[in-house]
C-alpha cells in the first residue's frame, strides 16, 4: 500500500478484527512494511489508492469495457499520475445489468489497475435493494481487497437503512472470515447530530465506516469524525475556470453533492482544512463532462489541474512523506 497515506484505516480495522491480517496494496517494487502482495489476473481496490479519476470526467465512449480503455488512454496521453485508477460511474450503466457493467468496466484494469470506488446516486433508504444487489456481486479484486460503493444519506430513514446494510455485510464477513469485496462509502449533507445518530446506532461497527467529503462540505461538521473520512473529492469544471491561485469554479448545470450553481473553492484551502487528518484519504478527481465538451477539452482541464493537485496535496496531506517517497507515489499508474 502507499504507506502512511490512503491506507484506509477503517478497513484495516475490519481486516484485523476478522483475523484476516494486512497485506500490501501497492504496485511499488518493495513493500516498506514487508507485507505480502497478491499477484495475478485481478485488480486493486480502495486500500492504497492515493489517487483516482472518475470516469465521468469524459463523455461516455462505447460500452463499459471500451470507456475504461479510453479513459486510461486519455489520462496516459497527458501524463496524468495514477492513470489506471478509476472511479466507475453507475450513470454510464446504459442497458447493462450492474454486474455486467462492473465486470466489463474493470476487465481491462486487471493485472495492474485499480477500481477504488463505484460512485452512484443511490439512496440508502429508497434504493436499499439495489445497493444490496451491488454488494453481492463477485468483484474481480485481489483476495483481501475491497472496493467502495458510494451512496447518499439524506436523513434518518437513510441512516437506519445504512445500519442494516453495514450490519449484514459485517455478519457475512464474520461468517466467511474474509474481507468483503464491496463496502459502503457514505456521503450526504447531514448535520453533526445526524452523524452522531448513525454512530450511536452502529455501535462498534462505526469504526469501519468510510465517509467521503468534497470542497462544499462543511468541514466543521466533520471535525469530530475525521478519522472516518477516507475519500476527499476534488471537483473541476472547464479549464478556463481553474486558476493558478488554486481557485476552481464550477459551470452552471454541474451537479455535485452540496454544491450550489457556479460554486467555487480554493484547492489549497480545501486540502489545508483536511491536513489535521491522522490518515491521508484517497483523492478522487471528478466533475462530469458537460454536454458538448470534447475529449481534448476534458484532457485539457485535467492537465491544468494536475500541477495544482500535486502542489496542494504534497504540502498538506502528504507533507510527512520524504521528497523521494512523494516522487515515487506520483510516478505510479495505480
Amino acid at each position: 500500500m502507499v504507506c502512511t497515506i490512503a491506507e484506509n484505516a477503517p478497513l484495516n480495522r475490519l481486516s484485523l478484527d476478522l483475523g484476516v491480517g494486512l497485506q500490501c496494496h501497492s504496485l511499488r517494487k518493495h513493500c516498506v512494511k514487508a507485507l505480502e502482495r497478491r499477484e495475478g489476473d485481478f485488480f486493486m481496490g480502495i486500500p492504497g489508492a492515493a489517487l483516482g479519476y472518475c470516469q465521468a470526467l469524459f463523455q461516455r465512449s462505447g460500452n463499459a469495457y471500451e470507456h475504461t480503455i479510453n479513459v486510461a488512454r486519455y489520462l496516459s496521453e497527458i501524463n496524468a499520475p495514477w492513470s489506471r485508477s478509476h472511479e466507475m460511474f453507475l450513470g454510464y450503466q446504459g442497458n447493462q445489468s450492474v454486474e455486467e457493467f462492473v465486470r466489463d468496466g474493470t476487465s481491462s484494469l486487471r493485472s495492474g489497475g485499480r477500481m477504488p470506488i463505484l460512485i452512484t446516486g443511490l439512496n440508502a433508504c429508497t434504493d436499499k435493494a439495489t445497493i444490496e444487489d451491488i454488494t453481492s456481486i463477485d468483484l474481480g479484486v485481489f483476495e483481501g481487497e475491497t472496493s467502495l460503493v458510494r451512496f447518499v444519506l439524506d436523513g434518518k430513514d437513510s441512516i437506519d437503512a445504512t445500519v442494516g446494510i453495514i450490519s449484514k455485510l459485517v455478519q457475512d464477513a464474520e461468517a466467511s472470515q474474509q474481507m468483503p469485496k464491496w463496502w459502503p462509502l457514505l456521503q450526504g449533507n447531514l448535520d453533526i447530530k445526524e452523524w452522531q445518530y448513525l454512530q450511536k446506532e452502529l455501535g462498534s461497527l462505526w469504526n469501519y465506516i468510510n465517509i467521503a467529503v468534497n470542497p462544499y462540505a462543511d468541514i466543521s461538521v466533520y471535525e469530530s469524525i475525521l478519522n472516518q473520512v477516507t475519500v476527499a473529492q476534488v471537483a473541476i469544471g472547464d479549464a478556463a475556470n481553474i486558476h493558478q491561485d488554486g481557485t476552481i469554479i464550477l459551470p452552471e448545470g454541474m451537479v455535485l453533492t452540496g454544491a450550489k450553481p457556479s460554486a467555487s473553492y480554493n484547492i489549497y484551502d480545501y486540502f489545508q482544512s483536511l491536513s489535521s487528518m491522522k490518515d491521508a484519504p484517497t483523492v478522487i478527481v471528478l466533475g462530469p463532462s458537460m454536454p458538448g465538451w470534447s475529449v481534448d477539452q476534458n484532457k485539457h482541464r485535467i492537465s491544468k489541474l494536475i500541477p495544482l493537485l500535486k502542489d496542494s496535496v504534497s504540502n498538506t496531506l502528504w507533507s510527512e512523506l520524504s521528497g523521494d517517497a512523494r516522487k515515487e507515489v506520483w510516478s505510479l499508474v495505480a
